[in-house]
């Protein structure tokens, strides 16, 4: 992939999907998207542990190595800015640290990245339905950005995940989720479903 923007590639896995991007970054949704790049960070599994404010005193997201797992999202490439302004959203480094990341695309590609990990903390209240609903659409957007080679098999209206206490590992249950995305991403997905039926 080759937009001309020059930046680093971040790792997106939790609130942070596409929408929310172009609205904490204050950046057009469509140059977002065109950004962004499909990804897995392999050993890698998504984790709720501390709380946040931000999110009615529930557990945020964070990475955890599992072996066993891989971890399905996306990436998106900011500039020395953006990142800048995303640091502060994340609460660096009180809350969280930029750490860097192996990812790999859908065609196997292994890249460099950078991800933002919690501080390792004991708390953990079961994550607030608005927060889940965010990071099934992150979690989503790794199937409708292209390439679209699972299509087939994957609807994208639905999400369901495991719910794991990244202090100690423990599966708190499972999560499903209906997604509601705006108008633009809708289009997004309409025309990845059009190019797969092609």
């Amino acid at each position: 992939m080759d937009s001309g923007k020059e930046g680093t590639w971040i790792f997106c896995y939790g609130s942070n999907h596409p929408e929310q991007i172009s609205r904490r970054l204050e950046v057009p949704l469509e140059d977002v998207l065109a950004n962004c790049r499909a990804c897995t960070a392999k050993g890698y599994t998504r984790a709720f542990m501390g709380i946040t404010s931000l999110w009615n005193n529930t557990s945020p997201s964070t990475i955890i190595k599992a072996e066993s797992k891989d971890c399905k999202a996306f990436a998106y490439l900011m500039s020395a800015e953006e990142v800048a302004q995303m640091d502060k959203w994340e609460g660096i480094p009180l809350y969280y640290t930029r750490e860097d990341i192996q990812l790999e695309d859908k065609q196997g590609e292994v890249f460099a990245g950078q991800v933002y990990l919690q501080v390792p903390q004991e708390e953990f209240v079961y994550p607030d339905e608005g927060y889940l609903q965010a990071c099934s659409k992150t979690s989503m957007a790794h199937y409708y950005l292209p390439p679209a080679e699972e299509t087939g098999s994957v609807d994208y209206y639905n999400a369901q995940f495991e719910i794991i206490n990244g202090f100690n590992g423990k599966n708190e249950g499972e999560y499903m989720a209906k997604i509601l995305y705006d108008e633009q991403t809708e289009k997004v997905i309409e025309n990845t479903l059009s190019k797969a039926l092609e």
